[in-house]
């Protein structure tokens, strides 16, 4: 139990050689953690003797696409494809010959036979159905409503088959359909025979068959849970040991985003999808060369998504993805050089938020840190001084509520304040204290939460217990997204045209590789100025315990650069922020990617400068917005931002 909430489940997996005594410490870690999303944690030896914290966070990929194609991949590639005559599979696999005209060896447990007399040039359903009700009373039996279903889906089945190898056939490709028990490791074996020797050796595997029987789990019975579980698991099992492995340029697994997050009803088959992962993780460790991908599905649109299922799911705010989109990732992922990570995610979690009844009061959350485990902040030294960024200390603020009411994300931060900042001792360890006070809410859809950071860390003397704050600020959550804003009447002339390393080699910037992301000043007058900025990708490692999973902070810091280079210009200043009006978050900035940052000067003077900063993407489209940002000046702060 932890602060209110029943239950709190997480999967700890510790490396064999961890010292016993050690045990018990890592697991009353997880028990005192306050992030409540994470579902894994686990603890393994990186290098000789240090202890690493691995944890398992979807992250997004913009681009699957990484303009290197698949080499291993042409027209002579033969895949073997569970479930590939019907459904989302064969979409993906028509998708994909039309990109690179393979040959397919379809897999399924429908028998492909030639369309009985009474079926033959009847497609509408009705009529369908009303002659496979007449062809049974002519058999002498009795038209019952499963009989009648049952004929119809087998025509149905058929059809729908023949079609799918025709619209193969016509991309180009060579398909040939086998009905056959997937999990039937001897039967499998001899039925594609024929087929690979006509083919030749399957280079490819795409496991896309599987079966659903939903229900709550204590309704469930052992056949429900070993026919789904037996069609993903027992069929990869069987489907690998019907080829060669070692001859596979790839093995494509059709998984379920059930698996990495559950869903109600769905116990047995979230199981089976998550067990395909592990298999996947698995043989792209035994298989490096191979490409290897399980894509873990939200739900498609059609099929088995329904309009009222779509409208269900779209109620709560759950991804449905369209057949244009999904076929689009597959050919993606599958025809471009393959990903570090063989799990690949579409959708969002299907679980629907619980409804919070009533308001947490007041919450402290004690966190400790330290400079070894946040390594990035070697690269925002203050003279011979290490700082905690105040955009990550913002980033902190929004994650820990974030972390508390599951399903809600940040919409914004109002009046910031920066009281005493932080910065890292390079021996010790400092104890902080985060606190929340929910002080709104709305229809359960929007929070808002009063947020401080506090530590009862001392210099010098004291005489009482009383704690030092660093930051306070109101943060606002919602559980939908508001929807990005275009930036209008921006001056986008490049009249300057000035590199922006030339600010961090000067002493106008003190910021180090990992913060500097000025590529150069665009134009810059007393009103203003606009910077074209980019950003090198920065491993969760590296930004430890401040690796953010709303915005990007890099980015964001971007912004009082921005100011940084105004205020030493006109002022011959340094600067350093002081607080923030209203924060507005619409998308996280990507790494790698062209961005822009504007700021429009407010107010200034010799020691104060206010302005408001918009981050946004070549189209105009902003990220996020900060209105009122406030820094002081001082020219006492030049010395300390050394050249680099």
């Amino acid at each position: 139990m932890w602060n209110g909430q029943k239950y709190f489940v997480v999967f700890l997996d510790l490396h064999t050689e961890i010292k016993v005594e050690k045990v018990s410490d890592y697991i009353l870690q997880e028990m005192n953690d306050s992030d409540l999303r994470l579902k894994e944690v686990g603890y393994r030896f990186s290098g000789k003797s240090r202890i690493e914290r691995m944890t398992v966070i979807p992250k997004k990929i913009l681009n699957l696409n990484s303009g290197k194609k698949e080499k291993t991949l042409s027209t002579k590639s033969v895949f073997l494809v569970s479930g590939g005559g019907k459904g989302v599979t064969a979409e993906c696999l028509v998708k994909l010959t039309e990109e690179i005209p393979c040959k397919f060896i379809l897999l399924g447990r429908s028998p492909l036979e030639e369309e009985p007399e009474w079926a033959k040039s009847v497609s509408d359903d009705e009529r369908l159905k009303q002659k496979a009700m007449n062809f049974i009373i002519e058999k002498g039996e009795k038209p019952t409503p499963l009989k009648v279903n049952q004929l119809v889906r087998n025509v149905e089945s058929g059809r729908t088959i023949l079609q799918n190898l025709e619209r193969i056939k016509n991309a180009g490709g060579e398909a040939e359909y086998v009905s056959v028990d997937v999990t039937d490791e001897k039967k499998l074996k001899a039925a594609i025979s024929p087929v690979v020797k006509k083919f030749g050796n399957v280079t490819g595997l795409i496991h896309g068959a599987g079966v659903l029987a939903d229900k709550l789990i204590e309704k469930k019975t052992q056949e429900d849970f070993d026919r789904v579980c037996s069609t993903k698991i027992n069929g990869i099992d069987a489907l690998l040991k019907s080829i060669d492995p070692d001859k596979l340029t790839h093995l494509l697994i059709f998984s379920s985003a059930a698996g990495f997050y559950g869903n109600a009803g769905q116990s047995d088959y979230a199981m089976a999808n998550e067990a395909l992962n592990r298999i996947a993780l698995v043989f792209s460790q035994k298989h490096p060369d191979c490409h290897v991908t399980s894509f873990n599905w939200g739900p498609w649109e059609g099929g088995m998504v329904t309009p009222e299922l779509k409208r269900f799911f779209e109620e709560r705010n759950v991804e449905v993805i369209s057949v244009h989109d999904g076929t689009r990732i597959f050919v993606e992922d599958v025809t471009s050089k393959r990903q570090s990570n063989p799990i690949l995610l579409i959708g969002n979690s299907m679980v629907v938020p619980k409804k919070q009844e009533e308001k947490i009061g007041q919450l402290k959350i004690l966190s400790a840190i330290n400079l070894e485990n946040n390594p990035v902040f070697s690269d925002h030294m203050i003279g011979e001084n290490p700082v905690l960024p105040v955009v990550h200390a913002m980033s902190w603020m929004s994650d820990v509520c974030e972390q508390r009411f599951s399903g809600f994300k940040l919409n914004s931060c109002k009046s910031f304040k920066v009281l005493n900042g932080i910065k890292f001792d390079k021996t010790k360890t400092a104890q902080y204290f985060v606190e929340l006070k929910e002080i709104e809410q709305e229809n359960t859809i929007y929070k808002e939460l009063e947020v401080k950071v506090s530590s009862n860390f001392r210099q010098g003397n004291t005489k009482n217990n009383q704690p030092r704050f660093h930051y306070s600020s109101i943060v606002s959550l919602v559980q939908q997204s508001t929807k990005s804003p275009f930036l209008e009447k921006i001056d986008m002339s490049n009249t300057e045209n000035k590199p922006g390393s030339s600010f961090y080699e000067d002493g106008t910037l003190f910021h180090g590789p990992k913060f500097q992301g000025i590529n150069k000043l665009l134009n810059i007058n007393e009103k203003g100025l606009v910077l074209e900025c980019s950003l090198e990708k920065i491993s969760d490692s590296e930004q430890g315990q401040f690796a953010s999973h709303s915005f990007n902070p890099f980015a964001v810091d971007l912004g009082f650069q921005a100011m940084l280079v105004w205020s030493r210009l006109y002022y011959q200043s340094g600067s350093l922020p002081l607080k923030i009006n209203k924060f507005e978050h619409f998308k996280a900035v990507p790494f790698i990617t062209k961005f822009f940052v504007n700021i429009s000067i407010n107010d200034h003077s010799v020691t104060s400068l206010k302005a408001d900063l918009n981050i946004f993407d070549e189209k105009g489209l902003i990220f996020c917005r900060i209105s009122g940002a406030e820094t002081t000046l001082s020219k006492s702060l030049n010395k300390l931002f050394h050249k680099k």
